[in-house]
């Protein structure tokens, strides 16, 4: 299991054991870490992380809340789903509202992470997703020379890549 995804459950199961509700505050930060048996900065990658996804929120000088229901996306954090799944499963219709296609070469941080040499060409697909016609993710994917010939001859914008793949 993803050591991230790890974190976060270790805090849904806390929410769940306590049966903390929708505005409850969490223990001080030095005592959650020890209540949890993580370090405090791992702690404060798991909150972050469920901060980002909605379920917790903070207030400077006042604490860490929860902001949502677990419900909502405690059963979630095991499944690894693209944007329009995600969109989708969210009870929203995912589109796009900008499409961009093109070629590059990749850079040196680029071809790294994809593991490809430094200069391969690549297909680079920028779009700006939308639920429900809103826009609410900016995303730019690098397709590695192996698997961009599948996506070259494909003009519908709201096709899910990670569908295809």
């Amino acid at each position: 299991m993803l050591a991230h995804v790890e974190k976060k459950e270790k805090i849904i199961d806390f929410i769940r054991k306590n049966k903390l509700e929708v505005g409850d505050r969490f223990p001080a930060e030095s005592e959650f870490s020890k209540i949890l048996g993580i370090s405090r900065l791992t702690l404060r990658e798991a909150i972050n992380a469920l901060k980002n996804e909605g379920l917790i929120n903070s207030i400077q000088g006042k604490g860490t809340f929860l902001s949502n229901n677990i419900d909502n996306i405690a059963n979630t954090l095991n499944n690894n789903l693209g944007i329009s799944e995600m969109i989708i499963s969210s009870g929203y219709k995912p589109g796009v509202s900008h499409f961009e296609k093109k070629l590059v070469k990749a850079d040196k941080d680029i071809a790294k992470k994809i593991r490809v040499d430094e200069g391969a060409d690549l297909l680079m697909l920028k779009r700006i997703r939308t639920a429900d016609d809103k826009p609410v993710v900016y995303s730019m994917d690098y397709l590695a020379p192996k698997v961009s010939a599948q996506f070259l001859g494909i003009t519908d914008e709201n096709m899910s890549i990670y569908g295809v793949l």
